[in-house]
């Protein structure tokens, strides 16, 4: 009998999908957006496997919370044009956040994508405006001249509140509150400001870093060095694709009072004429995140050449 029924096995021509929506699986699996954000999950996924062996039971225990958490279904409801809320920016934030958190728990490098938002759905809240002319700042921490900052792109928030606009306490978070960026032909400056001052805010020992995906792989972080004073590194992914290294850079430099400068040149980026800059600003705590902005998209611009100034000269 048991041989008899082996010989009875036919192949099924398809399953049904089974879904209550329309019979199919698009509202989950049908937009651009569904794949960008299972392919995350896919990556995240992979990551856990490969550092299981060698991570912690608690580590361990972390991650796979929030890996779970990510792969509930309902966070690809919010994605694609089918369905829509007012809370998407915020489902996608949370769902990315999860994501993030996976790497977090196993002390891996966070991809820079998990920064930006999977929605091409709807614009962007922040509104960034982009440089008009060629900057060249002096470094002091201060605002020594109003000039010194005219013809730098500036990123808008366009809400009342949130992580850019937060109320700042002596003890809570600081609040960062305005950021600009802008270049000459050899370098791209970055000023940032806060609700405090910002050599009080690394002093508590919070960091900042610049997170580019364009170039990809590639980190600028500013803190206190042991002598307490503000020191820039670059950071770059090594072969491997899993650690951030420190590169040397000559031109690097940093200057933090009531707001932080920082002076990058491009050729420690390996950024030539033309080539695309894409970065985030993130305020965090060692491997913790305490903010990062914009908040759903990068800062982006491309390397100036010399008619950059004319071209974008008005009266």
């Amino acid at each position: 009998m048991a041989e008899a029924c082996s010989d009875a096995r036919e192949a099924l021509p398809s399953i049904f999908p089974g879904s209550w929506i329309n019979g199919d699986f698009y509202i989950w699996i049908g937009h651009q957006d569904d794949h960008r954000a299972w392919s995350q999950l896919v990556d995240a996924r992979r990551a856990l496997d490969a550092a299981a062996p060698a991570a912690s039971d608690f580590a361990l225990a972390r991650a796979r919370e929030e890996m779970l958490i990510a792969e509930g279904s309902d966070w690809f409801w919010w994605y694609g044009d089918d369905h829509s809320s007012d809370h998407d920016l915020a489902f996608d934030d949370l769902f990315r956040r999860h994501v993030r958190n996976v790497y977090r728990a196993l002390d891996l490098p966070i991809p820079e994508e998990l920064f930006v938002t999977n929605i091409s759905t709807q614009p962007p809240e922040a509104t960034i405006h982009p440089p008009t002319g060629f900057i060249d700042p002096v470094l002091d921490g201060e605002v020594t001249s109003y000039f010194e900052w005219v013809g730098a792109g500036c990123v808008e928030s366009a809400g009342a509140v949130g992580a850019m606009h937060q109320v700042s306490t002596s003890t809570g978070p600081p609040g960062l509150t305005l950021i600009e960026f802008g270049f000459n032909l050899e370098h791209l400056f970055v000023r940032v400001d806060a609700a405090r001052a910002m050599a009080e805010v690394l002093a508590q020992g919070l960091e900042v870093s610049l997170n580019f995906l364009k170039p990809a792989g590639v980190r600028v972080t500013v803190g206190l060095n042991a002598e307490w004073m503000p020191e820039a590194t670059i950071l770059e992914r090594g072969a491997t694709g899993e650690r951030l290294l420190p590169v040397s850079c000559l031109g690097l430099a940093v200057a933090a009072g009531r707001i932080l400068e920082l002076r990058i040149p491009f050729d420690c980026l390996r950024l030539g004429t033309g080539a695309a800059v894409a970065f985030l600003v993130v305020l965090h705590r060692g491997t913790q995140e305490i903010e990062h902005y914009p908040r759903h998209r990068a800062i982006e611009f491309t390397v100036p050449d010399r008619q950059f100034a004319s071209v974008n000269w008005t009266a």
